[in-house]
This record gives structure tokens, C-alpha cells and sequence, in this order.
């Protein structure tokens, strides 16, 4: 059955809702991502004529093992005696004189063992002392990061062995472990304003996220839950940013029990995150924005938050504040990007007005058809598990309430597929790897495979049972800043108007190759992930033979691709006019 067949089956999902949430009664505060007890106390003044009044506080206790009373190197001395405990209570009293708040700042770290009582005992041990120390130092709330250990959130983590039990079992020992940790600390600090971070997608990291939501709704917390994003970070494309924005919305809508879904619209809210320097993570102090491009996101991300956004301060926490400018390698002078945050002038262009209140409406359909971009669980790849991103809405126009059931079935623990809802291309031929100085000379770079195919020694290969991509870390070995070549041959029987459609991680250069010619039909340079069908270029097939090439760079990390041929609508084309 063809791709646009089985979509047609499935009843489309509207997600407008009435406008029942929080009301904007103030401009949202600035957090930054994050700040010691000593910088706190040395900076807060200056932070908050910069824009900034709200900080994670960080560096007294790392992890969820660490023994908060022992971080100042005497664990003999708990509550008042404590170094840390003192400075912290000093930080908050400047904060508290000047309007700013504080969230001490947990992170996961080392990985839980789900079916461990012992560890938990100590989990939730260390957590009550967290707790605390936050509640009687004076903070405003707590904040836990969970994205270290995100590898065992998929269900496919090789630390999870399933001898004694089955997913189900997982999803369920998960959300209680996630319950006790958090009624832990609410029990302790029930006024808290709870924050948690970073966004994550269909794996336990939600199931997590959403336990919280349904522990705090129980009890009505009044501090409500805000959840930090980062993806936003390296997004440029305002229309993208508030179709993401709007997504993560969704999710909750979508996958929490109507009585947490009520909090959820009542007391919670989404709060973007920006890195506006220290673009890489590198020893560079770069411009990861032009003032410009940071200008129009910042003030989209304060007219579309309702009480927090935040800004990440990874290797620039100086530049933040307008210091040490002559380590700043941006073409713009440094105080041109103070000033804007600074300023906190909110978005003034009334298009993206428009849409902004479509968002706060929760009128997702109307806000997709007017940014052009739909959010989604989508199959990413290499490893093809599924993870909400945002995509070009017209490339998935009937698909949206069948991936978002999809979505739902695999966060319950069932096995889901997607190799024949996207057919992809599954025998190809791989070379390399090849790379020069860094990323982009290797993307730039033409090596072998470009001048002639067939001086090449090709690898064959075919795509994994069930997977739609493929794994050049697997293949090749992990490699960084390096490229590979991969070449697939297929006949086309008939003329045809056809679509060939893929998704890359990271950089990427494909070429369409018969007897006649060879054109390079689509570049792109960046960081990007294994999206199936991200990008569609249309092509008019003569009868012959044919070539795909792709140069597929590698940035860090995921490394590989999916491709596929298709019709117009995104049916893969019969046996009769096409043959692999």
C-alpha cells in the first residue's frame, strides 16, 4: 500500500482549544543558565540592569549522588554551618532586594537503575536534602536537568536487558520512581515553582516530565511546572520557532489525563532558551547570532512567553554582562548584543503578532498553515527513533494524526515501525570516510567519489530489517567532521514526474547522475538530523538509468541519511516505472 493511501485512513487531529491558560499579567523573567552562589552575589545587580532577573543556581550539589552538606569539603557541617548553605542564603537575600529569583539547579548525571530500591532510597534521600537546602536557603524554586543520561531514556539503551520484564513494565517502574522523586521534594517545599529541562522526545525522558505534570496537578501545586526548552537555541526561523513553541504544547495536550491537562493550561508554561554566544562548544567566544537575527528571536521569545524564558550562558557568561570584550570573535561589537537583551523590546512585526496570538490561543491548526511548518513524532534517524521535530508542512500534509498515534503507541511501550509506511531506497554502495581541516573544508572539499564513481571501490550495504536509515557511525566507525559517499543505482522504465525525498545528518550535497549529465540538485551546510522526508526536490525522469550520489558530512555525534523516490503525493512508485 502506498505511503498517501495509508495516511488518508487516519482521521486528522485539531488541537485549537480554548485560551483557559495563563494570562500574561507581566512580562516573562529572564533566567541565565547559570550562575554560582559567588557569581550571584557578585552580579545580580549588574544582571538585572542587563535584562536579566531570575537565575538557575548551580555548583553546590552537580548530581542526584551528590551529598549536598559535603560539597563544601566539611560534611560534618549541615544547615546553617554550612559554607555553601551561607552563601546561597547571602545570594538569595540580594535577589530578594532587587526583584530576582533563583532555582537551585540538579542535574542526572550517572544512570538510574529503574528496579534498584537501594539506589532509590539514596535518590530520594539526597533529593529531600535538596530540597532543603533550596526551601531554607530562600530560593524560589527547584529546577532538574535531565539530559545526561538520555541514552537510557530510549527504550533500545542496551542497559535495559528485558529478562525480567517487558517495556510496560519499564514505563510503569519509571513513573513511579518519577512520582516518589518528585512528592519527595513538593513534600518538603510545597510552594516551590518548579522548573525541568531540557524538552524531550517519545522516550521515558517524557514519561518523566509527564508523571510531574499528574504528581503537581494531584495536589494543585501553586508554583505550577515550567518547562525550559533548548532546542530553540540554534533555531534562526521565527515561523519555525513559534511552530515548536506551540508543539511542545501539544505533547501535554495530546498525552496527559484531562485533569492534568487542566493544570497543565492553568498553572504551567513553556519557557524558550536562547544561546546567543558560545555557539559551539568550543574555547571560542563566538557569535552564534547576528544582532539582527538575535533582535527578532529574543523579543519572539519574550512576546511568546508567559512567565519565563532563558538564556544560556555556556562559555560566555562574561560577554553576558558586557566584559572581557576583547575575547569576543563576533564581526559586531559586543555591546550591540548586550544592549538588545538589555532592551527586551518584545517582537513589534505584526505578522508574527498575529501568530503569537494564534499561539496563545492554542489554535494550531491556523498557526501551522500560517508559518508552514507542522510538529510532529517523526522516525529520526540513524537509529530511527522516534522524536518530535518540527517539517515543512506541505512534505507531510495528510500525515499528522497518524504519526501523532504512532507517537502514543510507542510511548505505551509498543513496537512500532516505519519501514513500510516510507519504503525507502535499501541496497546501497558507501565510500569513504574522507575529511580535511574541519567541517565545513570537508563539506567544501571534492574528493574522489565527485570526480568519477568508477574509480571508487565501493562498500554494499543494505538498510537493517525494519530501519528506513542508515548508520554511518556503524559502517564506518564514530567519526567527526569527516565525510562518506553513498551511491545507489536504479532504472526508470517510464518518463514520470516523480519527488526524491531524504533526510541528512549533518551537511549534505546530492547529485542526480545518468548518461547524459550530472547536476548537483541539493546543498546544504549545517548541523541537521535523519529526518525522513526533511527535503523534497522534484524531478522529470526520462527512461534510462540512473545514479544518486550523496555526500553526507558529519558535524559531532549522529551520522547518516534516508532517501526514498516517490510520486507527487509521496506514494512510492510501482515496480513498473521505477526498478532498484
Amino acid at each position: 500500500m502506498g505511503y498517501f493511501l495509508l495516511l488518508l485512513a487516519v482521521p486528522i487531529f485539531s488541537f485549537s482549544t480554548p485560551n483557559n491558560d495563563l494570562v500574561h499579567s507581566a512580562p516573562p523573567k529572564t533566567i541565565v543558565f547559570s550562575a554560582s552562589p559567588e557569581q550571584i552575589i557578585k552580579d545580580a545587580e549588574l544582571w538585572k540592569e542587563n535584562g536579566v532577573n531570575a537565575f538557575f543556581l548551580d555548583y553546590i550539589a552537580r548530581e542526584w549522588s551528590d551529598n549536598i552538606w559535603a560539597n563544601d569539603k566539611k560534611p560534618w557541617t549541615i544547615g546553617k554551618d554550612d559554607d555553601n548553605f551561607k552563601k546561597a542564603v547571602e545570594a538569595n537575600n540580594i535577589c530578594k532586594k532587587i526583584g530576582s529569583e533563583t532555582f537551585l539547579k540538579i542535574a542526572f548525571d550517572h544512570h538510574l537503575n529503574w528496579f534498584d530500591d537501594l539506589q532509590w532510597e539514596n535518590v530520594l534521600h539526597n533529593f529531600r536534602q535538596f530540597a532543603i537546602f533550596a526551601k531554607e536557603t530562600g530560593c524560589t524554586g527547584f529546577a532538574i536537568d535531565i539530559e545526561y543520561i538520555g541514552e537510557q531514556y530510549h527504550f533500545n539503551w542496551e542497559g535495559y536487558k528485558y529478562d525480567t520484564y517487558t517495556r510496560k513494565d519499564l514505563i510503569k517502574k519509571v513513573k513511579e520512581r518519577s512520582a516518589d522523586l518528585i512528592n519527595t521534594i513538593y513534600n518538603v517545599f510545597p510552594e516551590m515553582v518548579f522548573l525541568t529541562f531540557p524538552e524531550q522526545g517519545l522516550s521515558l525522558g517524557l514519561i518523566i516530565h509527564l508523571t510531574w505534570i499528574e504528581e503537581l496537578a494531584k495536589k494543585n501545586a501553586p508554583g505550577g511546572l515550567h518547562y525550559c526548552i533548548e532546542h530553540t537555541y540554534r533555531m534562526k526561523n521565527p515561523d519555525e520557532v513559534l511552530t515548536y513553541i506551540g508543539g511542545i504544547d501539544q505533547i501535554f495536550l495530546t498525552y496527559l489525563s484531562p485533569k492534568a491537562k487542566k493544570y497543565w493550561k492553568e498553572k504551567c508554561s513553556i519557557a524558550p532558551g536562547i544561546w546567543p554566544f558560545g555557539y559551539d562548544y568550543d574555547n571560542a567566544h563566538k557569535a552564534g547570532l547576528t544582532t539582527a537575527e538575535l533582535k527578532q528571536l529574543y523579543g519572539l521569545h519574550i512576546s511568546a512567553s508567559k512567565k519565563y524564558h532563558w538564556i544560556y550562558s555556556h562559555n560566555c557568561y562574561e560577554q553576558l554582562l558586557g566584559r572581557q570584550a576583547e575575547l569576543f570573535e563576533g564581526e559586531e561589537p559586543l555591546q550591540n548584543y548586550v544592549n538588545i537583551l538589555k532592551q527586551k523590546e518584545p517582537v513589534s512585526d505584526n505578522s508574527f503578532q498575529e501568530k503569537i496570538e494564534l499561539l496563545n490561543e492554542r489554535n494550531y491548526q491556523l498557526l501551522q498553515q500560517k508559518t508552514g511548518f507542522t510538529y510532529m513524532p517523526f522516525p529520526v534517524g540513524p537509529d530511527d527513533n522516534p522524536r518530535f521535530q518540527t517539517a515543512p508542512l506541505n512534505n507531510y500534509e495528510y500525515a499528522h494524526g497518524y504519526f501523532w498515534e504512532i507517537g502514543k503507541k510507542y510511548l505505551q511501550g509498543e513496537e512500532v515501525s516505519f519501514r513500510t509506511l516510507f519504503n525507502p531506497i535499501t541496497h546501497w554502495k558507501i565510500a569513504g570516510p574522507f575529511h580535511t581541516e574541519n567541517f565545513k573544508e570537508t563539506h567544501e572539499k571534492e574528493f574522489p567519489p565527485e570526480t568519477d564513481i568508477n574509480a571508487m571501490d565501493w562498500k554494499s550495504l543494505s538498510i537493517e530489517n525494519n530501519k528506513i536509515s542508515i548508520d554511518l557511525n556503524k559502517i564506518l566507525g564514530q567519526q567527526e567532521e569527516t565525510c562518506a559517499y553513498a551511491l545507489c543505482l536504479f532504472e526508470v522504465l517510464q518518463p514520470v514526474s516523480a519527488q526524491i525525498r531524504f533526510g541528512y545528518n549533518d551537511a549534505v550535497k546530492v547529485w542526480l547522475i545518468n548518461e547524459k549529465k550530472k547536476d548537483l540538485i541539493f546543498e546544504y551546510f549545517g548541523e541537521s538530523s535523519v529526518i525522513p522526508d526533511k527535503t523534497v526536490i522534484p524531478v522529470s525522469f526520462e527512461k534510462g538509468n540512473y545514479n544518486i550520489l550523496m555526500k553526507i558530512t558529519n558535524n559531532k555525534r549522529f551520522w547518516g541519511y534516508t532517501l526514498r523516490i516517490t510520486d507527487l503525493k509521496g506514494n512510492s512508485l510501482p515496480p513498473n516505472i521505477i526498478k532498484y
